[in-house]
């Protein structure tokens, strides 16, 4: 019942990453913000999931991505795009940090663990790569899930997720903290979600020339 992967991978609510337990970037700077996935597509006979993940890096100069469609109020997905960043992002990021938002596609299949009936494991792989990895729900209630990153993992640390829908953004999450901080803690999170940056205000944007190719590539998350 707390583990049921397909269901929360099958909402129709997009859901964010709140925070987690290691830093994909090299220098341990904290460089990722607004991690969300949004559903695409699902198979009920083969238990195969598409999303599409977006996410904000604080360490390049484009601004890209399906995510920025409402904002720049333009046809930009997936599509590279220049544009002036919004007044809100200029001043959270200190009037000159060069952003960019990228977005890509994931598709999974969700598994069964030996011995469980539950469907509660992802077997993922991102858009144009041939590797997959796998994704163990820890734990799942409606409104958040505690994933576990496999490739990430050892004998003695696990490294995990916690991502939220995005109506439970603003609720009370004490169930979510605790059964993250009691299966996955190290004592070090690296939050992923600022409101302040993640959900922004309607600001107007000047938006210049797009090219058509097409975002693949996830290997900075």
């Amino acid at each position: 019942k707390y583990q049921d992967a397909w269901k929360f991978m099958t909402s129709n609510e997009s859901f964010h990453m709140l925070y987690r337990n290691f830093n994909t970037n090299p220098t341990g700077a904290n460089t990722t913000n607004c991690v969300n996935a949004t559903l695409i597509y699902k198979d009920e006979a083969t238990h195969y999931v598409l999303h599409t993940v977006t996410y904000l890096n604080t360490t390049s100069n484009m601004t890209r991505s399906r995510w920025m469609a409402k904002e720049l109020k333009g046809p930009v997905d997936y599509f590279f795009g220049r544009a002036r960043l919004p007044l809100h992002f200029r001043r959270r990021l200190g009037g000159q940090a060069p952003v960019s938002c990228i977005g890509f596609n994931k598709s999974y299949y969700v598994i069964s663990s030996e011995c469980y009936t539950t469907r509660n494991v992802l077997n993922g792989t991102v858009a144009g790569t041939n590797t997959s990895e796998l994704y163990p729900f820890a734990f799942a209630n409606n409104k958040c899930a505690v994933i576990r990153k496999d490739s990430w993992s050892n004998e003695t640390f696990k490294a995990c997720e916690l991502w939220v829908f995005e109506s439970a953004l603003e609720e009370e999450l004490s169930c979510c903290h605790f059964v993250f901080d009691l299966l996955c803690t190290r004592g070090y999170k690296q939050e992923t979600y600022d409101p302040k940056l993640c959900k922004p205000k309607d600001t107007e944007v000047n938006v210049g020339a797009t090219e058509s190719t097409m975002i693949t590539n996830s290997n900075t998350r």
